[in-house]
């Protein structure tokens, strides 16, 4: 049964829906399936292999795989028996052999395949098998490879493949593991217990996202494009301003064929969140999936002992996003996205409120949050307990706490004064911001009508009557 072993794979959910969409519009259009290979790595005992064994069935591809660690040579996969002693006389005995006539091949125990095979490997990945001298037809349209990775692999300090074999994977994505998952997903595996279909989710994403493949491509081809150049030219500039030998090694991210795979997974990541976003608005949001998609582009590096820190990706990631959003955001998102200040940004939330998917209020609030202004932040908690906010979810009662504990924890320093025996005429209603006002100006009469004032004036620059 697939669900226990796919329990809390919502994690990487878009990598996977970019990966098998971009696979699939390839395979549609004819173009060239060869760079298209998956790297699933993770922890012993993950379930990788019959995880993905699992999904691959519920995608409607025929599966074939191979113990990699006990294969001596890779004509075993096309059924050729006796391999050394028939070299020698220049004859192969081909059998009845199915592995090659698959549509995926699981390599698993990948890091485990004896030395002298890694080379073979590596043509397979490119789809060719030579048998003396004699090309064997495949028609496999993925190879995913699955292994276990240590912690020093994964930090980029263990050089487990050479470049070349490395570049024949596309994406490299990481497996949760035990430790990761929540209290109800530990239990659901301990128990062995259904949690949901993944393997239903994904494909109805991978399917949502090939149908709108098309149309986004068109309508957003030069910012993608620019999108991928400028990532591309961030993360090799600061390579190359850099002698660290090290870095010498993840030059293979940088390449023109693996920024045209990383294109076609950036209009994948784009297609899958128009359905993510919808499926489940408060887990995924677009920035997000296309940042887990370039980690997983770029992450193959760590196996050849290399590594493009995760900083730099996401400094990179912010520099290049905002063509992309451009097209892929409303038009209240967009006035939110060029809004000159932050009361700007929080005016437009509030006159549409029903239009902004919640992440993007969110993100607007932890920004309020960011702030040293505390004008803004008496006037944005006395804009949360307003009726606007009243049908929104527990996350804004966490946000109110968290501003009026930022405002209580600002009064420090003025904590050795006391409260003003008279306290002046101030704008009628601020409730809520009252208090913490009076705390934040430490007694201080004029300093209390100030900010109580200036509090007012943003909330009618907001348009909303306190």
């Amino acid at each position: 049964m697939l669900q226990p072993y796919t329990i809390g794979w919502e994690r990487i959910l878009p990598e996977l829906a970019t990966f098998f969409a971009a696979l699939a519009v390839r395979e549609k259009t004819n173009c060239d399936l060869a760079p298209f290979n998956l790297f699933l790595a993770g922890r012993p005992g993950a379930n990788k292999t019959a995880g993905v064994l699992g999904l691959c069935t519920a995608l409607g591809y025929s599966v074939g795989i191979i113990d990699c660690s006990t294969l001596d040579d890779v004509a075993e996969l096309a059924g050729v028996t006796d391999i050394h002693a028939n070299r020698e006389h220049g004859i192969a005995q081909i059998i009845e052999g199915d592995l090659l006539n698959k549509d995926v091949l699981i390599l698993d125990e990948f890091l485990n395949a004896k030395p002298h095979v890694v080379p073979q490997f590596r043509l397979m990945l490119q789809r060719k098998l030579i048998l003396l001298a004699k090309e064997v037809p495949m028609n496999i349209k993925c190879l995913i490879a699955t292994a276990n990775l240590s912690d020093d692999m994964d930090a980029g300090d263990a050089n487990v493949l050479d470049s070349p074999t490395a570049d024949r994977f596309a994406m490299l994505v990481h497996v949760p593991s035990f430790s990761d998952l929540n209290t109800d997903e530990q239990d659901a595996i301990i128990e062995r217990s259904p949690q949901g279909d993944f393997g239903k989710t994904l494909a109805e994403t991978v399917n949502a996202a090939c149908a709108e493949f098309g149309a986004i491509k068109k309508q957003s081809e030069k910012d993608v494009t620019r999108f991928v150049r400028i990532m591309f030219q961030h993360l090799a500039g600061a390579e190359n301003s850099s002698r660290n030998t090290q870095n010498k090694s993840i030059r293979l991210s940088f390449e023109g064929r693996r920024a045209q795979i990383f294109r076609d997974f950036t209009v994948a990541s784009l297609a899958a969140s128009r359905h993510l976003t919808r499926y489940n608005p408060e887990k995924f949001e677009t920035d997000g999936i296309t940042l887990k998609m370039s980690v997983a582009c770029l992450g193959v590096p760590k196996l050849t002992g290399g590594v493009v820190p995760l900083e730099r990706i996401h400094n990179a990631h912010q520099e290049a996003l905002i063509f992309l959003k451009k097209n892929f955001l409303s038009r209240t998102e967009i006035e939110i996205l060029d809004a000159p200040t932050l009361v700007d940004k929080i005016g437009i939330m509030a006159r549409y409120m029903h239009e902004i998917p919640l992440t993007v209020k969110i993100d607007i609030m932890n920004s309020v949050l960011a702030s040293d202004d505390i004008v803004l932040k008496l006037a944005v908690l006395e804009l949360l307990h307003s009726p606007l906010f009243a049908d929104e979810p527990a996350e804004f009662k966490n946000i109110r706490e968290e501003l009026a504990r930022a405002l209580s924890q600002s009064a420090k320093a003025r904590s050795e004064r006391g409260v003003p025996e008279h306290v002046p005429d101030i704008p009628d209603g601020m409730e809520q911001a009252r208090p913490y006002a009076l705390i934040v100006s430490g007694g201080d009469a004029g300093v209390f009508a100030d900010l109580m004032r200036k509090a007012k004036k943003i909330l009618d620059q907001l348009t909303i009557s306190p």
